[in-house]
Order: structure tokens, then C-alpha cells, then sequence
């Protein structure tokens, strides 16, 4: 299969139809039953929106659309604490995601929003959330809550990601630790070592025939999020463009 970039705009056709199809569905009794078509909108709006940045430089369209992911998402949640019968695989720990997504967009609200939901949920998904997954999760609420524990959980990462297979997120690991600390020496390394991990993440890993192999999302996610926490930054890469951060 030739690689994305070289499919993007056909694929991109594609997913705005999947998009307005979606979002079409919303609320149907039969096709948003289980909230099945407003995730599925929500991954759309996502890719359409990654996608209209690397195609046509739109950051605007970026910002509004990975908004709109997040906010479908979060209505699942809404939806579940009414007594819908959403499925139970929509609300886990692995929606710590949309918590990177807010970031992306500079969604702060939308991200403490998601982050406060999400608390409480680690014993119950232990069992169906892949390790890394916890792991990065964990990290990441503490940090963006100002968890007392925020040192264990970051500890835990780096040496997660310090074991065989699991290198190449180290740079995640370190990134959080260093906003954790306000240490902007060792978020330049955390960042350095996520653009070097990317290729191989996006050829064969966790990014793997998403639009993230274009564009770095978690890595413009930790960005925003250092930067709102007060460290100064100087960073820009064709992955993690300046041109995307938030100015704080």
C-alpha cells in the first residue's frame, strides 16, 4: 500500500464523507443506539482536520474540527451519565486521547473537562486498557491536575518506557516528567526524542495509518500544555509546527 501522504487527499475525500454522514446520525435512535455514529464522527472530524492542515496548511479548520472530535466525545460521556446506553468501550481510560487532543487545539477547558471525568477510572479499566496506555494516561491527568502523585506516576512511565519494545516512548515520559518539574532543558530532550521516535511509531507502531504519521499531535499536545504551565519555549519542527502552539 503506498504510504498515506501519497493517499491523503483521496483518503481525506473520504473521511469528509464519513464526517457529514456522521454527523447526519447523531442522535438517531437506531444509528447512535449505542453512540456508535458520534464516534465515529468524532474520528472523522479528527482526521478531516489533521488532514486539511497538512494538505492545505488550514489551521483554522485543524482547530475547529479536533474541537468538534473532542466535544462529540465528551457528549458520549454526557450521554452515559444520563442513563444512555452508550457503550462502555467508548467511555475508558484510553479517551485520555481527546485529553491530548484539547491540548493540541489549546483547549484547556475542554481538556480539564475530559481530565476530571476520567480520574477514578484507572482500577476499573486495569483489566482493558493496554499498559502503555495506562501508563501515559496516568502521567498525563497527573501532571495537567497538579496530582500530589504526579512524581510516582511519571517515575513509573520513564521506567515503563525504559524496558525492551518500549524505548520509543521516552520521549513522552520525559516530557511530562519535565513539565512536572519546569525543567525546559529536559522538555527540549523529551521533544527531541519524540520527533527521532516518530517515523518508527508512524511506520509499525501506535500512529501506524493514522494522520498522525503527518502530523504530531501528542507532541504539539505536550507543547501547548508545557507552555500553559509556564515554561518558556522555543521549538518548531515540519512534525510539531510553531505555527500550531498557542500562545500563552
Amino acid at each position: 500500500m503506498p504510504p498515506l501522504r501519497d493517499r491523503l487527499p483521496d483518503v481525506l475525500g473520504i473521511q469528509r464523507e464519513s464526517l457529514e454522514l456522521h454527523r447526519s446520525r447523531i442522535g438517531d435512535p437506531v444509528h447512535d443506539k449505542t453512540g456508535s455514529s458520534t464516534n465515529m464522527g468524532a474520528g472523522a472530524a479528527r482526521f478531516v482536520g489533521v488532514a486539511e492542515f497538512v494538505l492545505n496548511g488550514d489551521a483554522e479548520s485543524f482547530r475547529q474540527l479536533l474541537t468538534e472530535s473532542v466535544s462529540l466525545t465528551l457528549a458520549l460521556f454526557d450521554r452515559a451519565q444520563a442513563s444512555d446506553s452508550v457503550s462502555a468501550s467508548y467511555l475508558s481510560l484510553i479517551r485520555y486521547q481527546s485529553v491530548l487532543d484539547a491540548l493540541a487545539v489549546g483547549r484547556f477547558d475542554l481538556a480539564d473537562r475530559f481530565a476530571t471525568l476520567l480520574r477514578g477510572r484507572e482500577s476499573l479499566d486495569r483489566s482493558q486498557v493496554h499498559k502503555f496506555d495506562r501508563m501515559i494516561a496516568y502521567s498525563l491527568l497527573a501532571v495537567l491536575g497538579h496530582d500530589p502523585n504526579s512524581a510516582d506516576h511519571t517515575a513509573n512511565f520513564i521506567d515503563y518506557c525504559s524496558a525492551k519494545g518500549n524505548q520509543s516512548y521516552t520521549g513522552y515520559a520525559v516530557a511530562l516528567d519535565a513539565i512536572r518539574q519546569r525543567d525546559s532543558q529536559l522538555l527540549l530532550d523529551g521533544l527531541n526524542a519524540i520527533i527521532k521516535s516518530h517515523r518508527r511509531l508512524a511506520s509499525s507502531g501506535i500512529f501506524n495509518l493514522k494522520a498522525d504519521e503527518l502530523l504530531c499531535v501528542w507532541g504539539l499536545a505536550i507543547c501547548n500544555l508545557a507552555r500553559h504551565k509556564g515554561l518558556k519555549l522555543d521549538f518548531d519542527h515540519e512534525l510539531i509546527p510553531a505555527t500550531l502552539m498557542e500562545t500563552v
